[in-house]
């Protein structure tokens, strides 16, 4: 968080990967609130920006969690998605997912916040998890 915050040499594909996993989880976290997201998708964030969205973020998944109950989630939520399909899926499902793509997404930030050294850079978006996961340098 300090790179991304500190004003230094990040470069923008970084922060906009840190922000859209930020984005999808207000998303994710809003459909299983039943209420409007507080961000988009991709939400165009500045690196001054992204402390204020982590504290919040953090902070609605937090509370969530804290009060649901282990039998919730086997619960189905439906919900539209932003190319306008219905959705219905069940809270446990939701949950792996957004850890997955969080984790996937955090090391394409960290690749694009490393560009040009030995791990490379995974700027396209046709990069897959098994690819992204090979290269990654969390893993």
């Amino acid at each position: 968080m300090d790179a991304l915050t500190s004003g230094g040499d990040m470069p923008a594909e970084a922060i906009r990967e840190f922000a859209h996993i930020l984005g999808t989880e207000e998303v994710w976290l809003a459909r299983l609130e039943y209420r409007s997201p507080s961000l988009a998708v991709w939400p165009a964030l500045s690196s001054s920006d992204l402390e204020g969205a982590v504290r919040q973020t953090h902070k609605r998944w937090k509370l969530y969690l804290d009060r649901i109950q282990q039998s919730e989630v086997l619960d189905s939520v439906t919900y539209t998605n932003s190319a306008g399909l219905r959705f219905d899926n069940q809270i446990g499902d939701i949950l792996i997912h957004v850890a997955l793509h969080g984790c996937v997404s955090c090391c394409r930030a960290a690749s694009r916040a490393a560009a040009g050294s030995l791990f490379g850079d995974l700027s396209t978006e046709e990069e897959t998890v098994g690819t992204a996961g090979d290269r990654c340098p969390l893993t």
